[in-house]
This record gives structure tokens, C-alpha cells and sequence, in this order.
């Protein structure tokens, strides 16, 4: 729906993978499978406050959830409500999680003249969470649920300036702050530079992040598998060089250097029972290691980093009006 300078939208899907969930499913078909329903709700803002300046501001509510009529499997063969005594030993538990967020957004774009553009913005978002976990097994073993909220503010700024008609040049950044890993600063930058003869060439620089999940975060599995609290976001740093040519609009080629390095990959490692978790604290007591130091668990870390870089080429062809003809060299990235 639509009125003066707002929009209102509202969006539902019902995902279905149109398998059984797992295994252990005797029966399969509609009533064990991986099914989760979806809602947003969205109010958009866009208005030009006068020429050149722009202003756009966003809600959104967004909601993700196993579906609550979903039927999860008993024991058909023993006759029983989980867990079975007897029979097959073959059913399904009862799952649940939730994914619900709200946010909000603003942002401002400037465009005094020809050679300058800015863009500048806020964002704002409200995490509320229950881990995926079965909660009978947990009621079970007197756990509570899993349930978490998280706070995430990012800002960023950008800037593009063409001094004259063959140079344009962009840089810009982005900070993000997160109540559980902190802040983070995204810094990125590009030239242009447009030759003679349709040549043309190209540097970029950018950065960006991948925070930790909650399941990276808060997972665990007795004596077997463990998420961290401590885990530091993935980092990567990519630059690329480019060279191209363009002929009156039937041909473009380019040729593109690439180079990425991304740090602080996070993985499992492995560790004797006998030492204590990182981040013990974020784990329940009842559910902490326990063993002799032959004994191990894996718990997430940050592993170290890995790199990317490769050179991509591409062709463009155009003979007739009704013929086109691209060529694409494949990824020769080596690690």
C-alpha cells in the first residue's frame, strides 16, 4: 500500500524442502518435514527535501520460525509418545526456534553537482532469539531455554567525486558496533580512470565482516561440540586491478587481478576434557565437560587466516543487432 511518501508492505512464505526432516523419520511426508513460516512487516519513508537531497527512513519487523503446526513423529511402532521404550526407537522430537527482528534504518543522499555525490546512513537492529533446541529434552535435563536479545548499531558514509570527465573516485566506511563482539570498521575505496582510445582502468579496495552466529556463539553438546562467546568476527580485505577496452558499443574486454585475504576463520578446534571451555560462563554448568584428559571436545575458535587471488577475463561480442556473443574465463583462484 502506498500514500504520499510512504509505503506499507507485508510479505509471508511458508519454506518446505519437501523431505523428510531426518532419518530418524519413520513415516516422512507433510507431517515431519523441515517446514518454517516467515513474516515481515515493512513502513518505507522516501521523500527529496529539496533538490539534490534525498531521505529515505525504513521499519521493518521480521519474524522466522519453525512452523507451530508442524507435527513432529512419535513412536508409531511401539505405540508410544516420545521418547520410546520399545518398537523401532525411530521418531522425531519436537524442535523449536525463533528469529525476530526489528529494524531500522536511515538514510541520506546528497548530489550538489555533477562531479560530487555523498550518502551517509544509520541503522539499528533488535535481535530476539531462541536457539534452535528440542524443549521437552531440555525440560528434561531442567535446562531453560535457550533465549537471547542483541543489539546492532551500524553507520556508514560514502563519497564519489569525478573532478574531470576521465577521473572518478570513490571512498567511504563503515562502523559497526554489536553488544556481544564489538566494533568493527569496514573501510573501502575506488578510482577509475577512463583513457584514450576506449581503455580504461580500475582499482578498488574494500573490507567487510561476517559476525559470529549464535549457534557459533552458544551451541553445545555435551562432552562433544561447543560454540564460544570469545570468537572474533571473520574478516576480509580484497583488492582487484582492471584493465579494459571498449569499441562503439559491439565490444567490451576486460582483464581483472584479484586478491583477497580473510582473517580469523572461524572452526572447530580440539581439547582435552580436563580443560576448562572458553567463555565457560555462557554455557550451563550441568553442561560443561567432564572426562579424563585423553578425552576430548571440539569447542569453535578462530583459526587463522586463509587467502584468495586469481585473474578473471572477459569478452563481450556484439556483431548484429541480434547477436551476442559473451565469453567469461573461469575462476582460477588458488588458496
Amino acid at each position: 500500500a502506498k500514500y504520499e511518501w510512504f509505503k506499507l508492505w507485508f510479505h509471508k512464505s511458508r519454506y518446505d524442502t519437501k523431505a523428510p526432516l531426518s532419518t530418524f523419520s519413520v513415516w516422512g511426508g507433510d507431517d515431519s518435514r523441515f517446514v518454517t513460516d516467515r513474516h515481515i512487516l515493512g513502513l518505507t519513508f522516501e521523500k527529496m527535501i529539496f533538490t539534490g537531497f534525498d531521505v529515505r527512513a525504513q521499519f521493518e519487523y521480521d519474524d522466522y520460525r519453525f512452523d507451530d503446526g508442524t507435527i513432529y513423529e512419535d513412536n508409531p511402532m511401539a505405540g508410544e509418545a516420545s521418547p520410546p521404550t520399545g518398537g523401532s526407537g525411530r521418531f522425531l522430537r519436537k524442535m523449536a526456534a525463533v528469529d525476530r527482528r526489528y529494524e531500522w534504518k536511515l538514510q541520506a543522499s546528497y548530489v550538489p553537482t555533477l562531479e560530487l555525490q555523498a550518502l551517509a546512513g544509520a541503522e539499528l537492529e533488535y535481535l530476539d532469539l531462541v536457539r534452535w533446541h528440542f524443549p521437552e529434552v531440555w525440560e528434561a535435563s531442567g535446562l531453560e531455554s535457550p533465549d537471547f536479545t542483541n543489539v546492532h548499531v551500524g553507520t556508514f558514509i560514502q563519497a564519489q567525486y569525478s573532478p574531470f570527465a576521465m577521473l572518478a573516485v570513490t571512498g567511504g566506511t563503515r562502523f559497526d558496533w554489536d553488544e556481544i563482539y564489538g566494533g568493527v570498521v569496514s573501510p573501502r575505496a575506488g578510482v577509475v580512470l577512463r583513457l584514450p582510445a576506449g581503455f580504461h582502468v580500475k582499482g578498488l579496495f574494500g573490507s567487510a565482516f561476517k559476525g559470529p552466529s549464535f549457534h557459533d556463539l552458544f551451541y553445545f553438546r555435551k562432552n562433544a561440540f561447543y560454540g564460544s562467546p570469545e570468537v572474533d568476527p571473520e574478516k576480509s580485505f580484497t583488492g582487484e586491478a582492471e584493465i579494459g577496452f571498449a569499441a562503439a558499443g559491439w565490444l567490451r574486454m576486460n582483464a581483472t587481478f584479484f586478491y583477497t585475504l580473510i582473517q580469523d576463520l572461524i572452526g572447530y578446534s580440539s581439547h582435552p576434557r580436563t580443560e576448562p571451555l572458553a567463555g565457560e560462563d555462557g554455557f550451563p554448568e550441568s553442561q560443561r565437560p567432564e572426562g579424563t584428559a585423553d578425552q576430548t571436545y571440539s569447542q569453535k575458535t578462530n583459526k587463522g587466516d586463509v587467502t584468495t587471488m586469481g585473474v578473471e577475463g572477459e569478452v563481450w561480442l556484439q556483431p548484429l543487432d541480434r547477436v551476442t556473443l559473451p565469453v567469461r574465463s573461469p575462476d582460477p583462484g588458488e588458496r
